[in-house]
């Protein structure tokens, strides 16, 4: 079992991960590219990249049940700029 403060490390950790992530993503000058990782993790990048900031881990837990993301599910993420950037409907029809 963690302690509260090595918990609070691997969470800031995992955060500091995905927002690194994104920002590597974002250098690229690739007009597609393709990303696979599970839930969680594209989750915490995609809560970066519209700005929701969880020091809280229990308000990112509660983000992800209200956006679970099915396995094997395509999301399109289309970033124009900062300000503009467009989300698929998960896509699941290649599903069966």
């Amino acid at each position: 079992m963690l302690t509260e403060k090595e918990q609070n490390h691997l969470n800031k950790e995992f955060m500091r991960r995905a927002n690194s992530t994104l920002e590597l993503l974002k250098q690229r000058e690739e007009d597609f590219i393709a990303v696979f990782s599970h839930g969680q993790f594209i989750l915490a990048i995609l809560s970066q990249l519209i700005g929701l900031n969880f020091e809280n881990m229990l308000k990112f837990r509660y983000f992800l049940l209200a956006n679970e993301i099915p396995n094997g599910a395509i999301l399109k993420v289309d970033i124009q700029n900062e300000d503009l950037i467009w989300f698929s409907p998960f896509i699941t029809s290649h599903l069966i």
